[in-house]
This record gives structure tokens, sequence and C-alpha cells, in this order.
């Protein structure tokens, strides 16, 4: 009788202690719990002055939130600063640029001799490169640093494909290159769109993208028409301007290294992405080149006799990802039976 007391007694205060240990740690909980709530909402206040452990968390943590809040500032101060730079350097040398492009083209005017007029085109052409450096490093700056952000929403890849068809169609036709598209109808009588083949035993539309060996599955895929997709209804997100920005550098590269052939712009559509591929036919570039092409300021091999900063693709794939979006890289440069390069430049059909 006894030890069966003993034992009720024993398994009551096990059980009161175990309700209290659970109510202390609730209460424990609850309170931590409140703390990070008003250090999250930035309230935070130390309010508890002892020798408790309470205390002296309250103690670190007012010493973290501050910390915290300092480095925040100097953050926010570093990119006011660098925000104001890039602003100055941007204003500053737009002015002297401008005025040694003009002045070299007014000096190109006069009847020089044959070493003088080498001299002014020099000068020309180095001012041209400088005002494209200074305007590549400051949309680069204003990028990297979130002064100016990209704000992508859903638009028409038909009608971006067309800008930028329309805006590099004068510069390979100058240089004797055929640029072709084979995204867009031919509603529009000054765009050159090459109509697409809907037998998609032959695969020849999709075959007709430069680098590719595509099957008849592929062919479906690359023309929205075959799939039951109007070309109309193409659509992606993407923050046009900016887009249009990166999708020209990489069009220029195409123009720029190809010295005969064509450029072909097309666009393929994907569940989850939409896809903007650039095709042409110049000398390549090789395997091992195709990670670096992408960094800051590298120029590949073959590139030694162009003209070029090495940032555009930098920059164009700071763009795309800052979207959402990735750019692909094939190279056939080594094959025999092919050339050329083919970027493609993959945007999210979703938010």
């Amino acid at each position: 009788m006894f030890s069966t007391v003993i034992s009720f007694i024993l398994l009551a205060l096990s059980a009161v202690l175990l309700i209290t240990t659970k109510i202390r740690e609730k209460h424990t909980y609850d309170t931590l719990d409140h703390l990070l709530d008003s250090a999250i909402n930035n309230t935070f206040d130390e309010k508890t002055f002892d020798e408790t452990r309470f205390s002296s968390l309250e103690m670190k943590l007012a010493k973290y939130l501050s910390s915290a809040q300092t480095s925040s500032r100097k953050v926010a101060d570093e990119r006011n600063k660098i925000k104001t730079l890039v602003s100055d350097i941007s204003h500053q040398t737009k002015t002297p640029i401008s005025n040694i492009l003009l002045n070299s083209e007014l000096l190109m005017e006069y009847d020089l001799d044959a070493e003088s007029r080498k001299c002014a085109d020099v000068i020309n052409e180095q001012a041209q490169k400088l005002s494209f450096l200074i305007s590549a490093l400051v949309k680069l700056s204003r990028l990297e640093t979130g002064i100016v952000a990209v704000s992508p929403k859903t638009g028409d890849v038909n009608k971006l494909a067309q800008k930028l068809y329309q805006q590099y169609k004068p510069t390979a036709s100058n240089k004797g290159l055929d640029f072709i598209c084979q995204c867009c109808s031919r509603e529009n009588a000054d765009f050159d769109a090459v109509s697409i083949s809907t037998d998609i035993n032959t695969g020849a539309a999709a075959n007709n993208i430069i680098g590719t060996n595509a099957s008849a599955e592929d062919n479906v895929i690359a023309n929205p028409a075959l799939s039951g997709q109007s070309v109309s209804e193409l659509t992606a997100v993407f923050d046009e301007k900016w887009t249009l920005e990166a999708l020209g550098n990489i069009a220029d590269n195409a123009i720029k290294y190809t010295d005969s052939g064509s450029v072909v712009l097309s666009i393929k559509s994907y569940e989850m992405f939409c896809c903007i591929e650039i095709a042409d036919t110049g000398s390549g570039i090789a395997e091992d080149e195709h990670a670096q092409v992408f960094s800051r300021f590298y120029r590949g091999r073959n590139s030694d006799k162009k003209e070029g900063v090495g940032i555009g693709l930098y920059l164009a794939r700071q763009i795309i990802t800052q979207q959402g979006g990735y750019i692909k890289l094939t190279s056939p440069a080594n094959r025999q039976d092919q050339r050329g390069t083919v970027f493609q430049v993959y945007l999210p059909r979703q938010i």
C-alpha cells in the first residue's frame, strides 16, 4: 500500500514537472518569436536589463541589429556613390566624345593627302570605339549595381524579333550578308520573312537553321504553326528594351564575325521557354572557348582582326539572366561539313 502511494506521488510529480517544462518551453518560444518579429519589423527595443540569459540574448540581438543597420547604410551609401559616379562618367564623357567624332568627320571631308586621311580615319574609328565602350560600361554598371533593373512582363516575341530584324538588316546588307528571318509572317511588306514549309516529313524548315541537324519532330517545335500554335501567340516574359539590347549584341557579333553567307533569325516555342535563335555562317567559336566568351572583356582567338572590346556577350548574359532566362551556345567550328555559331536565347513563358 505504501509503495503504491509513493508511486502515485512520483507519477503526479512527474506529470506536474512535464507540464511545467512544456509551459516554460512554450513561453520561451513565444518570447523568441516575438523578438524575431520585432527585429524583422524594425521595432526591436531592449527592455530587460539584469543578469538573466534572456537579458543577455536581448543584448546580443540588439548589437547584431545595430551592426546590420550600419552595414545596410554603408551599402546604400556606396550604391549612391556609384550611381553618382556612373552618371558623372556618362555625362562628362558624352560631350567630348561627340565633339571628337564630329570634328573627325568634318576633317575627313577636306581634301587631305593619303597620310593625313589615314590619321583622320584612325581618330574617327577609335572615337567610335571609345563611345561604344563608355556606353556599354555605363549600362553594365547600372545593371550590376541595381541602379537600373529589368522589368520583365509578358510580351510578343514575334514583334521583338521583327524589331531586331529591322534594326540589323541594313548592317548585314551593307556587308553583303543575307539576314534571314524564319519566324514572322509576311503581313508586313517591309519584312523579308522566309516562309517555312509545312511538310513535317522533310524537316526542311528546321534544317534551314544553321548548325543544326533537325528531325521532323524538331520541325514541329521550331514551327509554331505545325504544333497548332499561331505565330501571333508566341509570348514570353521579358523587358523589351533590355532584351533588344542583349539580342542586338549577339546579332551585331554574328554580322561582325561573318565574312560571307548569312545570319538566320528564328523562334522556337517550348512548353516553359521561348527560344530566339541567331545563327551565322562565320568561322565559329572553338568548344574550349564557349564558357569564356561570356566573360567580361574576353575576346576569342578568331577576333584579333575585328573591332570590339569583349563586353557585348557579358552584358547580354547579365540581362537575360536577370529576367529568368539563359543563353546557350553551340558552334560546329571543328566539323568539316558545317561552320558558324548558334546563339539560343531562352526567355521564360511565364513569370
